[in-house]
């Protein structure tokens, strides 16, 4: 970044000359994703655009700012608030301070997105363009994965940024932390389990991610920085779950990516045989976490939450699988 000030200072001198009243020059780079070489760029392979992606980088009254625009399609439904909420922490990782942040509606079913950043002087270039790809990630992002089974894959490669944008869904949910080593948590991560299982298409549980709500009130993954590392966390958690869940679920999968924080722990629940259906989770709430034979609750993930069958529910299934 020192380099590219140095030039623009030259441009800038050089402008001065012509004109001793100006203060301020423009470096304006378009790029095309397969010029940049970046981590993640599974965008990449589709971007048919004739459009370049554009950086520009101002130097005004001895500072430097750069702007970052892309063309994004307007049928994906994004806010500013929200794109700013999934860019902050990535932004910080290249010592980029957030400004400001625009989208502009346009009539030819496209959208452009502006973000202004202030870099730091010893931001590079690299950095700056791979921050544009990033930006083009988060927007482009499809709400929701197809599958269980894509997701967890992401899970389990390490490939954690590509559930940025993400929306928590009937196959995926989020956790800040690990599930507490207490009997409550064995409770909470026993229903999570169980509703998934219940749903008849699996799911996800995602721990160590951030996630913030989106102009459709939708949780939006965010941030994937993970959470403090729990060792033990899998042989806790199959116990709990074994413990709990009546009858077994098959076929479960866990894994740990390491991360900023420490780490990103996957929990996969495949779709279950439906004649094992329903699965049922011994004990009452989250508040009262003991658990017998007796108190129990069958739990079914409805959305992006977990709802508990209704007693006349319950008892209508009863008189069928009997």
């Amino acid at each position: 970044m020192r380099d590219i000030d140095a030039a623009l200072l030259d441009t800038e001198r050089t402008a001065g000359s012509r004109n001793a009243h100006r203060e301020s020059a423009t470096l304006e780079i378009g790029f095309k994703p397969a010029d940049v070489r970046v981590r993640r760029s599974a965008w990449a392979a589709s971007y048919v655009g004739d459009c370049d992606d554009v950086l520009v980088i101002k130097r005004k009254n001895q500072a430097l700012t750069a702007e970052i625009g892309v063309i994004v399609p307007a049928s994906l439904v994004r806010d500013a608030t929200t794109v700013e909420s999934l860019l902050l922490p990535h932004l910080a990782r290249f010592g980029l301070t957030f400004v400001a942040l625009k989208l502009f509606p346009k009539e030819s079913n496209s959208e452009n997105c502006e973000v202004q950043v202030l870099p730091d002087l010893d931001s590079t270039l690299e950095e700056l363009v791979y921050a544009a790809c990033l930006l083009r990630d988060v927007v482009m992002a499809s709400p929701v994965f197809a599958s269980s089974e894509e997701l967890f894959a992401c899970l389990e490669r390490g490939d954690v940024d590509s559930l940025i944008g993400v929306a928590e869904s009937s196959v995926l949910d989020a956790k800040r932390t690990h599930y507490a080593k207490r009997e409550n948590g064995h409770l909470e991560l026993a229903i999570d389990v169980a509703s998934f299982a219940n749903s008849g298409q699996g799911g996800v549980l995602a721990i160590g991610v951030r996630t913030v709500k989106d102009v459709l009130g939708r949780d939006i993954l965010a941030e994937v920085g993970g959470c403090d590392i729990d060792r033990g966390a899998e042989a806790r958690y199959r116990k709990a779950i074994d413990t709990l869940v009546f009858p077994g679920v098959e076929g479960l999968r866990m894994c740990r990516t390491a991360s900023a924080l420490g780490e990103v722990f996957g929990i996969f629940v495949p779709r279950q045989d439906p004649a094992k259906l329903p699965f049922i989770v011994l004990g009452g709430d989250k508040r009262d976490a003991k658990h017998s034979s007796v108190v129990f609750q069958v739990p079914v993930r409805t959305g992006e939450s977990n709802l508990p069958m209704r007693v006349e529910a319950v008892h209508s299934a009863l008189r069928t699988w009997t």
